[in-house]
């Protein structure tokens, strides 16, 4: 027996093993850095040539969102508003939303509001996004549940200031039947959203809506917008 044949064969099988052991765990930290990478969102106002849009970090969602929290005289005026009003089943999807700390309240002022089934891909939110773009107003989207992905889309859009908006969890059809009436709007269904189609009553415009974690509320008097 050749113990040099036999040496090198024995030599050339371990390279060949640890040459895949390292190739495998390149692989897993490729995968896992990709993994850790921001998914790749359409998010509304970018222009297409400006390349990867910069994502808030982790870190951020512990913060108040972009914009100003109420003052004295906003939130007391609300608080008179909401208590002749009547409250409206669900809340924000998640304190990320929360404009006023101090209430822990989710205030959007003179927004389109979308009452919905159930919000799935972020496409399906384009043709409201784009209304309320061109009204230049917030976007309430009130719906059963929400896809995991689009919610964070909307969470990161609100927290940087791209897109004044909130997303509302109402379950069950009549809840929802009820917050559709209340804004003057009807409730879209998922097809529609698909289809990229919006019918003249599908967005209601309250003066002001303001979520809680368990309620909202539709403020239809428009001096308390008028005077915001």
């Amino acid at each position: 027996m050749d113990w040099s044949v036999l040496g090198g064969v024995a030599l050339l099988a371990l390279v060949a093993l640890l040459g895949g052991a390292w190739v495998d765990r390149t692989n897993r930290l490729r995968r896992r850095a990709a993994l850790a990478e921001p998914p790749e969102r359409v998010v509304p106002g970018l222009e297409p040539d400006r390349g990867k849009p910069h994502y808030v970090p982790t870190h951020a969602f512990d913060q108040a969102r972009a914009g100003q929290p109420l003052t004295p005289d906003q939130r007391q005026r609300l608080e008179q508003a909401i208590a002749k009003s009547t409250s409206l089943e669900g809340g924000w999807a998640r304190d990320r939303f929360v404009t006023d700390p101090d209430t822990r309240w989710a205030v959007l002022w003179r927004p389109l509001v979308l009452v919905a089934e159930r919000i799935g891909s972020f496409r399906e939110l384009l043709a409201p996004i784009e209304e309320a773009r061109r009204l230049d107003c917030g976007l309430v989207v009130v719906a059963d549940g929400f896809d995991p992905a689009s919610l964070d889309t909307l969470s990161v859009n609100a927290l940087s200031g791209r897109l004044d908006c909130l997303a509302v969890r109402c379950p069950g059809p009549s809840a929802r039947a009820v917050a559709a009436m209340a804004v003057g709007a009807s409730v879209v269904e998922t097809s529609q959203l698909r289809a990229g189609w919006l019918g003249p009553d599908s967005l209601g415009r309250p003066a002001v809506w303001v979520s809680a974690q368990a309620q909202s509320w539709a403020i239809i008097d428009g001096a308390i917008a008028a005077s915001d």
